[in-house]
């Protein structure tokens, strides 16, 4: 099938299936389709401490795969577990109170959420917003699977904290509160921006092992963020009353005692935080009213700060995977702030300065998770940049062929058009390449063998079977989706 007459059909197969699609039973049903200066510390402790505890349900007895993976799917009336093919959904007791809050995007271009899920170990952090309204009544609970057991760890906002004390954009914090809950990389251990001793965040350490919370910061600045060392030993994090001015780094250990600060790497501007280049050093650069300039890699065991790039730039990407930047400065930019090192650039992990690839750029600059490839604008084009640095159109031979798990199929996804409008193409055994997903895709999910994808978009997840070209199957009423992993 030539993919113009699957982009003809593809609506018609779609809406087909979504009359035929139902929605997910309360019990599973076999075979049903599928309808992120050191300072004193100070005593902050209210008079009243706050009692974080509650009384722990029973555990859920969940009938689903003791080994999993498992799919998280949170809808309007709860929380399911589906299996590994989308299919058996099997409602978890009692989570009709757990809803899916999209917050932010990250400097990853990522959306934030209020569930967090561990790399592996089965645990899953979620953040009851009690009154969305007001991001009010923050409650922390873990959900653990295969067990179904729900915990309540803490509140993140004491009690008699109604406010937040330090931010000039409350609602703003609270979001940050909602999304900062973080696993380490083993999944052994959650962090989180929390105000349970004093009117502004703290950053708490959740060992999920031995059930223990502590406290790892007492500092006189509230915090705004902060992120896990690659080997999950230590977490850097920054403040938001000083405007990013000060970085912090802390052992993740609950005797971690003080944190080591440093200050004023930007006197007169805010620093802004793209992502580790390698386990020892984090990337970051500053920003004024005049835009963006001097990136720099930070080194947490030294505390030294090393220029990667001097001067103003228009914008700046990363690829989290391959810890590799890209910069633009366009070269009308570059004239006006007197520098001539106008272009585009790219910077590799183990590269100590950044190598220019292309004469120019304009202002969009951006890395796309899906296709693996950075994007970039100049003039009214738009130009793909892979990672090691070749540049060429947007058209369907120039986009990178990818590999599915399992390494069954290749496979190119187009970065989102002017509509977001994304596409995907199967290479088939014929050499050509056949469109079998077209639409506004919000996050793609792998089945582990590849035989299947599971596409989330606006409310629903189509599950396409890549052994089978019209077999296109729906889950209803999705707000979150997710993998689960054990091990």
């Amino acid at each position: 099938m030539k993919k113009q007459w699957l982009l003809i059909f593809l609506p018609l197969i779609m809406i087909a299936c979504s009359i035929l699609g139902t929605k997910p039973a309360a019990a599973p049903v076999a075979d049903e389709p599928l309808t992120e200066a050191e300072p004193a510390p100070v005593d902050t402790s209210p008079e009243e401490p706050t009692d974080t505890h509650r009384e722990e349900p029973a555990a859920a007895s969940l009938d689903i795969s003791p080994t999993g993976p498992w799919m998280l799917q949170v809808a309007s009336d709860g929380i399911y577990i589906r299996d590994e093919t989308g299919h058996n959904p099997v409602s978890l007791p009692d989570s009709a109170k757990f809803n899916s809050i999209n917050l932010y995007q990250n400097a990853q271009g990522e959306q934030v959420s209020n569930i967090s899920i561990a790399p592996q170990g089965g645990r899953v952090a979620i953040v009851e917003v009690e009154d969305e309204a007001n991001l009010k009544g923050l409650n922390l609970y873990l959900l653990t699977l295969p067990s179904g057991k729900v915990e309540f760890i803490t509140l993140l906002m004491g009690a008699g904290f109604d406010a937040l004390s330090g931010y000039d954009y409350e609602d703003i914090a609270r979001k940050v509160a909602i999304g900062s809950p973080a696993w380490s990389p083993d999944g052994s251990k959650l962090a989180f921006l929390a105000a349970l001793e004093s009117p502004s965040l703290d950053l708490y350490l959740y060992d999920a092992s031995s059930s223990e919370l502590t406290r790892l910061t007492q500092g006189t600045e509230p915090l705004y963020g902060f992120s896990w060392s690659p080997d999950g030993s230590r977490l850097l994090f920054w403040d938001a009353a000083s405007y990013d001015k000060s970085i912090g780094v802390i052992e993740a250990e609950a005797n971690a005692g003080q944190p080591r600060m440093y200050t004023d790497f930007f006197p007169d501007a805010t620093a802004n935080f793209l992502g580790w280049r390698d386990a020892e050093t984090y990337i970051f650069y500053a920003w004024n009213t005049l835009g963006a300039f001097n990136l720099n890699a930070f080194n947490l065991t030294t505390g030294e700060s090393e220029s990667i790039w001097d001067g103003y730039f228009t914008a700046a990407s990363f690829d989290p995977k391959t810890r590799t930047t890209a910069i633009c400065l366009n070269p009308d930019e570059a004239e006006y702030n007197g520098q001539s090192n106008g272009g585009l650039y790219l910077l590799a992990a183990s590269d100590a300065t950044p190598k220019k690839v292309a004469e120019s750029c304009g202002a969009h600059l951006a890395w796309h998770p899906l296709s693996e490839v950075f994007s970039f604008s100049d003039g009214d084009q738009t130009y793909l940049l892979t990672t090691t640095g070749e540049v060429s159109g947007t058209e369907l031979d120039d986009l990178p062929l990818l590999t599915s798990p399992g390494g069954a199929w290749q496979y190119k996804i187009s970065i989102p058009d002017e509509n977001g409008y994304t596409l995907l193409y199967k290479l088939e055994n014929s050499g050509e390449f056949e469109v079998y997903y077209a639409g506004n895709l919000e996050k793609m999910l792998w089945q582990a063998d590849g035989r299947r994808f599971f596409v989330q978009e606006k409310g629903m997840v189509h599950s396409i079977n890549l052994t089978k070209i019209n077999l296109i199957e729906f889950i209803e009423d999705v707000h979150f989706v997710d993998w689960v992993i054990l091990k």
